[in-house]
C-alpha cells in the first residue's frame, strides 16, 4: 500500500516469484545499456561502436537537457558549519548538500549504506522519463501484481504525466510499476521486462557516479528480509540535486499538499503528499519520503533558500515520524548557517 499512517508499512513485499533473472539475448543487454547511456553524454562514442539492435532500441530515447546549474552572479557566500554543531538527529545518517557551491554543508554517516524504501521512484521516475518516448503516452493501469491495496482502478488510463504526479505524490507501487513497464516497452521493444526496468536504474546510477546504489526493484519495497534498494545519504543528495537541476518539471508536483486527479473512467482520486511537512519548507522545490521496514523513515528534499540557492537535505535510517523532525532541524540550520 502507499505511505498512510503508522504502524502500516508501505506495501506488501513483492512475491520472489517477481524478482528473476531475465533471460533475454546479449543484444538485449546490450541496447539497455546502449539506451541508458545515450541519455547521458555518450551518444558519439556508442554511434561509433553500437550494432544495429542497440541503435534501433535506441532511437527512441528523450534527448538530455544541459546539465548547468542556475549560479548567481555573485558567488554563494560562504556558509556557517558551526551553526550544525551538537545537532542530534534520530536518523542514522543524513546530508546537507549545497548544490551551487557543489559541496557538503553537513553530513552525518554519509557514507553509510542503507536501505531508502520509496526514495527510489525518484530514480524510478528519472530513467522512464529518460527511456519515455511522450509524457503523453496513454498508461492503462493492470492487474496488481501483489496483494498490496492500491486505489488505482484496474482499466483506468492516464497520460504517463497524470500517472508519475499520482506516484510521487502518493508514492504509488502499481503507479511506478505501470510506468516503468511501460518505459521499458518504449524504448526497448515490446518483449522488455521489469528486470530491463531495474537494470536501467542500475546502470543510470552508475553514470551518475553513485557508487554506493544499488537497485532491486522499482518501487524500494522490501523483498522478503532483504531491501528493495541501498544508497547512501551523499548519494540520494547528488541524485535529487541532479534531477531538480536537469528536469526542474520532474519532481514539481511534489511542492503540493495535495492533487485531484481523473482517470477516463472518470473516477477522482483524491492524492495526498506523503511528506506531512511540504508546508513548513520554505521554497520547496521537490521532495520524497520512504517508510519501510528494513529502512524504517526516509526522506529528501530539495529547496531554494534564495537566489537560486538550492539545498538538498537527506535523512536515512529515521522514524515514521522521526524524519520529518529530523528534515526541519536541518532545513532550519542550513537556513542559520547562509
Amino acid at each position: 500500500m502507499e505511505e498512510t499512517t503508522p504502524p502500516t508499512f508501505e506495501a506488501t513485499p513483492v512475491p520472489p516469484s517477481e524478482i528473476r533473472p531475465a533471460p533475454f539475448p546479449v543484444f538485449r543487454e546490450l541496447a539497455l545499456l546502449a539506451g541508458v547511456l545515450v541519455s547521458v553524454f555518450f551518444l558519439p562514442y556508442l554511434y561509433s561502436q553500437a550494432k544495429a539492435p542497440i541503435a534501433d532500441a535506441t532511437a527512441n530515447m528523450r534527448a538530455p537537457q544541459a546539465t548547468t546549474l542556475r549560479v548567481p552572479e555573485s558567488a554563494p557566500s560562504i556558509p556557517d558549519a558551526s551553526v550544525f554543531e551538537h545537532i542530534a538527529l534520530l536518523g542514522k545518517t543524513s546530508a546537507v548538500y549545497d548544490v551551487s557551491r557543489g559541496e557538503f554543508l553537513y553530513t552525518q554517516g554519509s557514507d553509510t549504506v542503507l536501505p531508502i524504501a520509496s526514495i527510489t521512484k525518484i530514480m524510478t521516475a528519472l530513467v522512464a522519463y529518460e527511456l519515455m518516448r511522450d509524457l503523453d503516452t496513454v498508461i492503462t493501469i493492470p492487474p496488481p501484481t501483489t496483494d498490496e491495496y492500491s486505489p488505482l482502478a484496474i482499466g483506468d488510463t492516464f497520460t504517463a504525466r497524470e500517472l508519475l504526479d499520482y506516484t510521487l505524490l502518493v508514492s504509488s507501487n502499481e503507479g511506478a510499476r505501470a510506468i516503468a513497464i511501460t518505459a521499458a516497452k518504449s524504448a526497448l521493444g515490446n518483449e522488455a521486462t521489469m528486470d530491463d526496468f531495474v537494470r536501467a536504474m542500475n546502470i543510470r546510477a552508475r553514470t551518475l557516479g553513485l557508487t554506493h546504489t544499488s537497485f532491486k526493484n522499482v518501487t524500494g519495497l522490501d523483498i522478503g528480509e532483504n531491501p528493495g534498494a541501498i544508497s547512501s545519504a551523499e548519494d540520494v543528495a547528488k541524485l535529487l540535486a541532479y534531477i531538480t537541476t536537469t528536469y526542474p518539471d520532474l519532481l514539481a508536483v511534489t511542492q503540493a499538499s495535495e492533487k485531484t486527479f481523473v482517470g477516463t473512467k472518470k473516477l477522482i482520486y483524491e492524492a495526498k503528499n506523503t511528506n506531512g511537512v511540504v508546508r513548513n519548507i520554505p521554497g520547496l522545490i521537490a521532495s520524497k519520503t520512504g517508510f519501510e521496514t528494513s529502512a524504517g523513515g526516509t526522506l529528501a528534499v530539495a529547496f531554494n533558500a534564495g537566489l537560486d540557492r538550492i539545498i538538498v537535505v537527506v535523512v536515512l535510517g529515521s522514524t515514521w515520524s522521526g524524519r520529518f523532525d529530523d528534515i526541519l532541524e536541518l532545513v532550519t540550520k542550513t537556513q542559520l548557517s547562509l
